[in-house]
């Protein structure tokens, strides 16, 4: 009767420590997929302060404007992709980003999808680090922050 005890109890005891094994399993499972697929398939918004902090040497500005709103008024520093235009430039832009430069998308406001639309293709794209400032250059034209002006 002792032995049978002890060999129920060692026997339950392993049915539990699999169980709790296969449970964490599960769950660890679960969190990283979920949590690095979801990261790479939606857009990922910043905002005026996080532009401003990001705006770091290593960053790009891309404004998907046509060419002349873009002449009319951009960030400084910022490139020119139009957004009626990537796929026709694609292997342009793609050889000129690198996959781990912090890329910037803005718009003229929050109203505008051209934004959007070309952060999801650069997500596509497999690169890692693109951001949408949903506020745009009004946001930024507001903050006062600088501008350049092409056409004059």
């Amino acid at each position: 009767i002792y032995s049978t005890t002890i060999m129920c109890v060692s026997i339950s005891f392993v049915f539990v420590f699999v169980f709790f094994f296969l449970f964490f399993l599960f769950f660890f499972f679960c969190f990283f997929f979920f949590f690095f697929s979801s990261r790479r398939r939606h857009t990922r918004y910043i905002s005026v302060t996080g532009v401003q902090t990001c705006a770091l040497p290593i960053s790009k500005f891309i404004d998907p404007r046509d060419e002349w709103d873009f002449k009319d008024m951009h960030i400084k520093k910022a490139i020119n992709i139009p957004l009626y235009k990537f796929s026709m430039i694609k292997n342009i832009v793609l050889s000129s980003l690198k996959k781990k430069d912090l890329i910037i998308v803005y718009c003229e406001d929050n109203t505008c999808d051209d934004g959007k639309s070309l952060c999801d293709s650069l997500v596509k794209y497999k690169f890692k680090n693109v951001f949408l400032y949903k506020g745009g250059l009004d946001e930024w034209t507001f903050a006062d922050y600088p501008v350049e002006r092409t056409n004059k």
